[in-house]
């Protein structure tokens, strides 16, 4: 089931690929840095753009911890027919990228309106659904970055 929900994405149009790269990008390691370094321009509470940067780097290098216990590959080593969009390395659960987009929206939530709320969650789940197209993970591995992520996001929101 897994699989098949996997290859509904991954199966995609290719031509999609360059609107799907850059809001993705919000979910990597540099992207989530300009974030919130844009949050912290813009922002009238810089708390927010703290708790941001904590949430993100907390969801980064805890879904890297949580991959070397899991020990799960890459759907090109698991499924048969993957299109790769971009090269992976490593092992895939659960989605850093994922995570880190679902703590970022989780941290700022509090702080957002309702319509700016579900816009970031939107993004959110955007960059999970992005992941399976690019190839880079199964729907598994971004149920669970999106749950680390929403964890972490409300933890580092509640102590500000």
């Amino acid at each position: 089931m897994e699989a098949r929900g996997f290859a509904i994405v991954n199966e995609l149009p290719d031509r999609l690929w360059p609107v799907v790269w850059l809001p993705m990008q919000a979910g990597s390691f540099a992207g989530s840095i300009l974030v919130c370094a844009a949050l912290g321009t813009r922002a009238r509470d810089r708390r927010i753009a703290l708790a941001a940067l904590a949430a993100t780097q907390g969801a980064y290098w805890g879904a890297k911890g949580v991959k070397r216990v899991v020990g799960r590959g890459r759907p090109a080593a698991l499924v048969v027919g993957v299109k790769e969009r971009e090269q992976t390395r490593g092992l895939g659960y659960p989605s850093g990228h994922t995570a880190v987009a679902f703590a970022l929206a989780a941290a700022i939530a509090p702080s957002l309106t309702r319509c700016a709320r579900t816009g970031v969650f939107a993004t959110a789940t955007f960059v999970g659904v992005a992941r399976l197209y690019a190839g880079a993970h199964l729907p598994l591995d971004v149920v669970g970055g999106a749950a680390m992520g929403t964890l972490i996001g409300i933890a580092v929101a509640s102590t500000n």
